[in-house]
């Protein structure tokens, strides 16, 4: 009767740890099978009129996932003292990936919009990096701080001057000519959405720091500078244009970028069909990375796009849980830091897609669309909140 009362609550114990895991890694891999789906439906034809087959991203893609769950499993299992310890050399190599972006030869030759480093092995977005690692960094500095956090000078400006430096870094890139489908005046248009991105989770980490609202609103106007330094000093024709077209729209070359996603979304209940929607034929631009959920739209319909986003929402959801249920600081912020990560890019993508934001603010969606840096960082994201949320229930279990 003992023995099998022991096994009834150990197995009892083991059914809530594996709930409490598939209760994130389930909405991702729903995610995954989805973004596999949508990125071949999307660039299938593409891949075939540029390479002569049509399974070229496909593949490319299915590298990225198994790197990615590889990675993940790895930080599920990794002590979280772990990633106390990289915080400051992670920060560092952010910024010397940032600095590399601004050399000719290692930056981007073929696209329109580089914001890739790019060399003869690797291709990534050191931008995505310097996110993931200010979100390690923060936690790890709010949590050495403590009581500090209370005041502006030692708590909150150290951390808006090392945002406003990544920002920079960021935004004001040299201006490199660039060869997309032999573009004779190419130019270098900044990440600015995942610049924005990055101060965004710096406000949301102080605010869970506890600082004064004061001290917040301060960080608010202090990150938005770089922002009007920009437009102000680098002012470019495109930038009015995508900014006129959110409330404007006009079938033009100026106003493109703007139509061609929110048409997407002029679709069926039930969308066209995988596979069968017309504007993946070059009308919709980067349809298979940053219009993602456009082609969704258009293939799948409403029900398609609702359902991506109630998954997202799911795992959102779980993941502020998770930050909820810890027992000390350094987690919460790790935890809260990585989920906003993850959600932040979910709001800017959808903002994007349906013209609530101006193209500019582009980004990819998470889990969904094609590209290996941002693939790969929000699955190391998630291992580290599984590895949390297995952790905090081994400590209350």
């Amino acid at each position: 009767m003992t023995r099998t009362s022991t096994l009834y609550h150990w197995v009892k114990r083991i059914q809530r740890r594996g709930n409490d895991g598939y209760e994130i890694l389930v909405p991702t891999l729903c995610l995954i099978v989805l973004g596999l789906l949508i990125v071949h439906s999307a660039s299938a034809d593409l891949a075939n009129q540029r390479f002569g087959y049509g399974y070229l991203y496909t593949e490319r893609h299915i590298l990225s996932c198994c790197l990615g769950l590889g990675v993940m499993l790895l930080a599920r299992r990794i002590p979280l003292t772990v990633y106390f310890k990289v915080a400051r050399p992670f920060l560092l190599m952010s910024f010397i990936l940032l600095a590399l972006q601004h050399i000719p030869r290692l930056g981007p030759t073929r696209r329109i919009v580089p914001k890739s480093l790019h060399s003869v092995w690797l291709s990534f977005q050191p931008s995505e990096v310097a996110a993931f690692s200010i979100v390690l960094y923060m936690a790890y500095s709010m949590y050495k701080k403590g009581a500090k956090m209370a005041s502006f000078s030692k708590g909150v400006l150290p951390y808006l001057l090392l945002v406003t430096a990544v920002i920079w870094l960021i935004l004001f890139q040299p201006k490199l000519k660039a060869c997309l489908l032999g573009a004779a005046n190419g130019i270098q248009r900044p990440d600015y959405g995942t610049a924005m991105i990055i101060g965004s989770l710096v406000v949301i980490l102080l605010f869970v720091g506890g600082v004064k609202r004061l001290h917040l609103f301060s960080g608010i106007v202090f990150v938005s500078v770089p922002f009007i330094l920009r437009l102000w000093l680098v002012w470019e024709e495109y930038q009015l244009n995508r900014m006129v077209n959110v409330v404007y729209f006009r079938h033009e070359p100026t106003g493109f970028d703007a139509v061609e996603p929110s048409l997407a979304f002029s679709t069926a209940l039930f969308g066209v069909g995988l596979g069968n929607a017309e504007n993946k034929l070059w009308y919709l631009g980067s349809q298979y990375t940053n219009s993602v959920l456009s082609a969704v739209s258009e293939q799948l319909g409403l029900v398609g796009v609702v359902g991506i986003i109630l998954i997202f929402g799911a795992l959102i959801t779980r993941g502020i849980q998770v930050a909820v249920d810890v027992d000390n600081s350094y987690t919460r912020y790790l935890a809260v830091g990585l989920t906003s990560f993850i959600g932040l890019r979910v709001l800017v993508h959808v903002g994007v897609c349906i013209s609530l934001l101006p193209q500019t603010f582009a980004v990819n969606l998470p889990l969904i669309s094609y590209g290996r840096s941002s693939l790969v960082l929000t699955l190391l994201s998630i291992g580290i909140l599984l590895n949390i949320s297995s952790r905090t229930r081994l400590s209350s279990g």
